[in-house]
């Protein structure tokens, strides 16, 4: 992907993240100590100038172009803010967890997610600010502590949490249906407990840990058919099609596999997938997947296009 312009040669780029479509993406641009959020839209870089605060860094951007981060205050409190039409805004947070709160995700309505620590329990608790708006705390089963990591069109929202089992801590994801209610338990497969980070439509991508020997093993929940899809790693990334980034663990690249198991695509060793975008029947310049190549001291933002889906044996 290219650089802004004034770059100096030799400069460095990755992907944070993209939104559903990969049209817009964020990242950052370095040379030496020298590092910069930037929005790349069509292809087109933009930095991000003007943060609020000092070491902006980006964390998502919707299908909007809306684009959500977070910066340090001269105090050295956190500064969590929304860029949109080319102005920033700081969200604004609780003054009981003033100072600790960070972003985590945006949805395409604009309804952004995250956490802060608590000065009343003094653990972590989660927060949605409905369109950018007012910051409401997302309930748990048992009043504990909690971190939200996605959230869906549909303001489903995915986080983690802690639950006793076997006379220790374990985690454990919560999902949160609505606003005003407790999240749930995410369990998967003969009450293994879940831990998901990601959610696209009705599928959520993570891990199960099993009960009798606390091993991970990958999978994608796809909640609308309660059914649970094993992968071979946790997944990077996931799109609504439940399609999943996983790791070939003989080489260490990156595979795209579908549902049913199918390999959909491979990619080079050294690649790094930060967004699947959705699939889309119509042929245009959205891409196929959103990353970073290369190794330490030369990263690219890159954009794969005309992937095939023919099987890889």
């Amino acid at each position: 992907m290219p650089l802004p312009a004034g770059t100096p040669v030799g400069a460095q780029s990755d992907v944070t993240k993209a939104d559903d479509s990969g049209r817009f993406v964020v990242g950052r641009v370095w040379s030496g100590d020298d590092m910069r959020p930037v929005l790349w839209t069509d292809g087109v870089p933009r930095v991000l100038d003007d943060a609020p605060g000092v070491g902006p860094g980006v964390v998502d951007v919707n299908s909007s172009g809306v684009v959500i981060g977070s910066s340090t205050a001269k105090d050295g409190t956190t500064l969590p803010w929304v860029f949109a039409d080319g102005t920033y805004r700081v969200l604004e947070v609780p003054d009981y967890m003033n100072g600790t709160t960070g972003v985590a995700a945006i949805n395409n309505r604009g309804d952004v997610v995250g956490s802060g620590m608590s000065s009343f329990t003094e653990d972590l608790a989660s927060l949605v600010w409905p369109g950018g708006g007012k910051p409401r705390v997302l309930l748990t089963p048992e009043g504990q502590l909690s971190s939200a990591t996605d959230i869906n069109d549909d303001g489903v929202v995915v986080g983690w949490s802690l639950i006793e089992e076997g006379g220790r801590e374990r985690e454990i994801s919560l999902r949160w249906k609505a606003w005003d209610q407790p999240g749930e338990y995410v369990y998967a497969r003969n009450k293994n407990r879940g831990v998901v980070s990601e959610i696209r439509g009705n599928f959520s991508g993570g891990s199960e840990i099993f009960v009798d020997t606390g091993i991970f093993a990958g999978m994608v929940w796809d909640d609308l058919h309660g059914r649970f899809y094993p992968l071979p790693t946790t997944p990077e990334s996931i799109n609504d099609s439940g399609d999943a980034v996983t790791v070939n663990e003989q080489d260490g690249s990156q595979v795209v596999v579908a549902v049913n198991g199918t390999t959909r695509w491979k990619f080079p060793q050294r690649t790094r997938i930060a967004t699947l975008p959705d699939r889309n029947p119509v042929t245009g310049p959205e891409p196929d997947a959103v990353g970073t190549i290369g190794a330490v001291g030369n990263n690219q933002a890159v954009l794969w296009h005309g992937c095939s889906d023919a099987i890889i044996h």
